[in-house]
């Protein structure tokens, strides 16, 4: 009966992907952290083809994402805000900096913390958190990742388009590894200068890099 038992655990843990949270500031499991949280692995976001944070916003309990024309923010609970000079009531952290970041490929996870989260976070953090974790450079593989979505929208002016790539490489084996990723997006407007003839358009690119050190077995 035992080895029946542990053989159902085992096959019941190779089901689902196994999440460690960062919420309290240390690595721990969903089911440790006792406050109210979503967490969203890699995994989940690849399956669910989320393309960035707003696809994501809009399915998580307890939230929602609405939008005025051009702006749109997380709501938390009934409480607004982003991460400007005045005051707000949600915040945004991308691997423990208060910053903006909403394209989720290459993502480790996102944490979304429902709920007052100033005791840890900081002010503007009433309504909750949200943490983007991005993926870490590895070891001893080379790997490279690219994604590329084009979408036509009817009576639209033209095709909106995105591209991400990835390369994790290492440098000195055991010790050191670089991890960069980029992204170009194109998105045609949908007001037109009747003067010019010309549709607005919405261009975005980014790059960024890490570089993972390990100085020691105490040091990274």
């Amino acid at each position: 009966t035992n080895a029946m038992a542990q053989d159902a655990e085992q096959a019941d843990e190779g089901k689902y992907e196994v999440i460690t949270v960062t919420a309290r500031k240390k690595n721990e499991t969903l089911i440790e952290v006792p406050m109210n949280i979503s967490a969203v692995g890699a995994a989940e976001i690849m399956d669910r083809n989320l393309v960035n944070t707003d696809d994501l916003f809009r399915t998580i309990a307890g939230g929602s994402f609405p939008q005025t024309g051009m702006h749109s923010e997380l709501i938390l609970r009934g409480l607004s805000g982003g991460n400007d000079s005045t005051p707000n009531t949600t915040s945004t952290f991308t691997d423990g900096v208060e910053f903006e970041f909403g394209d989720l490929f290459d993502v480790e996870r996102v944490e979304v913390l429902r709920g007052p989260q100033g005791t840890l976070w900081g002010s503007n953090a009433i309504g909750g958190t949200v943490q983007v974790i991005t993926k870490a450079p590895v070891m001893n593989e080379f790997e490279v990742i690219g994604s590329m979505q084009a979408t036509q929208e009817k009576n639209g002016s033209g095709l909106a388009t995105r591209a991400n790539v990835a390369i994790n490489m290492p440098l000195i084996e055991d010790k050191m590894a670089l991890r960069v990723t980029g992204m170009s997006a194109f998105e045609p407007g949908k007001m037109l200068n009747t003067y010019s003839g010309r549709h607005n358009e919405d261009k975005q690119q980014y790059v960024r890099a890490q570089l993972l050190f390990n100085a020691t077995d105490d040091l990274t």
